[in-house]
């Protein structure tokens, strides 16, 4: 799905980023799920969600983790290259009983809370570090992180007059930080220039390599 609730990402829609659907409340009774799984590089996650729908009343709230180690190593550095995330969400419920003949009334609210930590970098590789071991991050690039979050609120009312007509109007909030540090010059010198004269041997290449692999000192970090 796109609309309106993209807009974290940007003052404009962008394709390609999807809204998923949540999800929903039950329609009658009681329910619970809970889901866990693992894998390599330490990678975990864990969702579980309960809810419940009466005769007018309904509700759920669903939390998820989601972590993991990464698979690079950062040269020099005990630092994880993986991620984890937060999310919860809460929804209510509350309706007249849908009666064929009369005037439907249904008021639905959200409130979704997520959070990310990630330790990834945009830094990448000389051709031949690559190729020596693509899973090397190098040790200037520890520091790398970017942290977000993101605070969503929406009340969404319904009228059905009729099974063919209905009319529903929709509020929603947003609001969403980020704060994103990674590693773009070196001495002055952007990421691009410095591979770009190392896997061409050109100018400063010796250099450039030195100031990645840790054996020169730094001046500067951007």
């Amino acid at each position: 799905l796109k609309g309106s609730p993209i807009l974290e990402y940007g003052p404009a829609t962008i394709g390609g980023v999807l809204n998923l659907v949540s999800a929903q409340i039950p329609e009658a009774g009681f329910e619970a799920r809970a889901n866990v799984e693992a894998g390599s590089f330490d990678t975990y996650r864990a969702l579980a969600n309960v809810g419940g729908h009466g005769a007018n009343v309904g509700w759920m709230i669903e939390a998820q983790n989601f972590q993991s180690g990464g698979f690079q190593d950062i040269d020099r550095s005990s630092q994880d290259t993986g991620f984890d995330k937060n999310d919860v969400t809460a929804k209510f419920r509350v309706h007249n009983d849908n009666v064929p003949g009369q005037v439907y009334h249904q008021l639905d609210v959200k409130y979704q809370y997520a959070e990310e930590t990630s330790n990834m970098s945009y830094f990448g590789l000389t051709d031949t570090d690559f190729n020596e071991n693509a899973d090397r991050r190098y040790g200037l690039t520890e520091l790398d992180e970017m942290d977000n979050s993101r605070d969503s609120y929406s009340v969404n009312y319904q009228l059905r007059l009729s099974p063919a007509f209905s009319v529903s109007a929709l509020a929603y909030r947003n609001e969403f930080q980020r704060d994103w540090f990674k590693v773009d010059k070196i001495n002055g010198v952007s990421g691009s220039s410095m591979m770009s004269a190392i896997n061409t041997n050109g100018a400063d290449a010796a250099l450039y390599q030195s100031w990645l692999d840790g054996t020169a000192d730094v001046a500067d970090i951007d």
